[in-house]
């Protein structure tokens, strides 16, 4: 029987999950690109792409391995139903959204520091990566998903973010060069004008 107080809070922290955190990322590129602050908007730029291909790939798996929350299947962690995930919310456990995306955001955040300021990953890393590891266990307290759920999302979320910023740093694709090459800025009548450059 989970404490009540406990329970409030890891309800709480549940909270930090795919939409707050790409909406997030996704208004740091934004302020970014108004401020022309362009470290801002490229780690905003990078984050939002990882959260966006982790979510979709953990989404890709879920809805075909139909794998049974542990609160439906309390002694059994083998039940699956294929296809069952998309059309059964309790049968979406595999893998964790919320630890996929909090790992994708800290390895990305990491990755981006690694190549501006190495010198302050070494207490940086500790600090993102532990606070990474909260979502997944609340849910795992919550009993909404397995600890192979955690793992498995942790994973798949600091390989993509890490692949993101990797990629996007070494190689000029279409969607880094048109959302970086993008601008937005005051129109003159108290609006926002949004655009982008078609000079590269």
């Amino acid at each position: 029987m989970h404490d009540t107080s406990r329970t409030d809070w890891a309800n709480r922290l549940t909270v930090v999950n795919e939409t707050p955190l790409t909406i997030g990322f996704a208004a740091v590129w934004g302020i970014g690109k108004i401020a022309h602050n362009e470290t801002m908007a490229d780690i905003g730029l990078h984050t939002t792409e990882s959260l966006v291909i982790t979510v979709g790939l953990a989404e890709a798996i879920r809805g075909p391995l139909g794998r049974k929350r542990p609160r439906e299947s309390e002694n059994d962690q083998y039940n699956f139903k294929f296809w069952g995930g998309f059309t059964e919310f309790d049968r979406r456990s595999y893998p964790s959204i919320h630890a996929a995306v909090a790992f994708a955001t800290a390895t990305s955040l990491v990755g981006e520091l690694k190549l501006r300021r190495p010198e302050s990953v070494k207490w940086a890393a500790p600090v993102l990566y532990t606070a990474a590891m909260i979502p997944g266990m609340t849910r795992m307290y919550l009993n909404q998903h397995w600890a192979s759920d955690i793992v498995a999302g942790s994973f798949m979320g600091a390989l993509i973010g890490s692949r993101v910023v990797s990629y996007g740093h070494s190689h000029h694709n279409k969607v880094d060069r048109w959302l970086a090459d993008s601008f937005v800025a005051p129109d003159g009548r108290g609006g926002t004008r949004v655009g982008f450059s078609l000079t590269r």
